[in-house]
């Protein structure tokens, strides 16, 4: 479909590839499409019996087949591509996510057969670090995969299965997961206890790093400072004032563990001082 007319949709119907003739003459129900996010002309499309085909729609044809690397014929769920060439697929009734490379089709470049224990449902890649790579599955659970060692990074357990994934396009490392009970749950890396550093932590402006007897050590961008020279750092001594103590042990105590934060709001847009400050709590 074409936004500048939408009235006449556009069929691009494929040619030269013998085997993508025969699947698409035999109509194999297509379950997911997407679009390379650095190539406009690449879909690739995925089909209820396991395979996944890439598009050339400049060159009307089919440039790769994949499939599944156990060669069952069971339905893509989820198919995403990654900020590159590659793009990760999952099937109904298998927990198994491939992630597969345009440059080899035969078999994918990385296979995780473990971590779910049911079918994986749903996928998406970061926006920020395309080693990371999010997936949910039957088993209640949503798991981050560092893709570039092959590693299971974190799992997040849940009360429902997930069938939706999205990732924050401008805060790093924050997703939403969509539930079968009507839950969206926001799920943050900076608290998974990743031993993958991800990308955008490479290029902070910014750092701070506390020590014993309150001692802090910090660093920044210093904008009479050559920005080819090496930043300095800063130690700094913090002074506790105990009253700021007592209160962060109150809060702590009476809405932390007592999970009473609604409760708080409330409390605190009686006690406001001004409507400014009771709308903004």
């Amino acid at each position: 479909w074409d936004l500048a007319n939408p009235s006449e949709p556009r069929a691009t119907r494929p040619n030269g590839n013998k085997d993508l003739q025969v699947e698409m003459v035999t109509k194999v129900p297509v379950s997911n499409v997407a679009w390379n996010l650095k190539v406009p002309q690449l879909l690739a499309t995925s089909l209820e019996n396991g395979n996944t085909v890439v598009w050339d729609l400049r060159q009307k044809r089919g440039i790769a087949t994949f499939r599944p690397s156990n060669r069952i014929p069971l339905r893509v769920s989820s198919m995403v591509w990654s900020n590159d060439i590659q793009f990760a697929t999952s099937y109904f009734g298998s927990p198994c996510i491939e992630i597969w490379d345009l440059r080899q089709q035969m078999v994918p470049k990385c296979k995780f057969d473990y971590g779910h224990t049911n079918s994986v449902t749903a996928l998406a890649w970061n926006h920020f670090d395309p080693e990371l790579l999010f997936s949910s599955g039957d088993d209640m659970k949503t798991i981050v995969w560092d893709t570039g060692h092959s590693t299971l990074g974190h799992v997040y357990d849940s009360t429902s299965s997930k069938f939706d994934i999205v990732f924050s396009p401008y805060v790093p490392g924050m997703a939403a997961t969509c539930s079968f009970d009507g839950t969206i749950e926001i799920e943050s890396f900076h608290n998974a206890g990743l031993q993958h550093v991800p990308n955008w932590l490479y290029n902070s402006t910014c750092g701070a790093s506390f020590g014993f007897g309150g001692r802090c050590i910090h660093w920044g961008n210093q904008p009479a400072i050559d920005t080819a020279a090496t930043q300095p750092l800063t130690l700094s001594q913090v002074q506790s004032d105990p009253a700021y103590i007592q209160e962060a042990e109150m809060f702590y105590e009476s809405v932390v563990v007592s999970n009473a934060y609604a409760q708080h709001a409330r409390n605190r847009a009686l006690e406001a001082k001004n409507v400014g400050d009771r709308d903004t709590v």
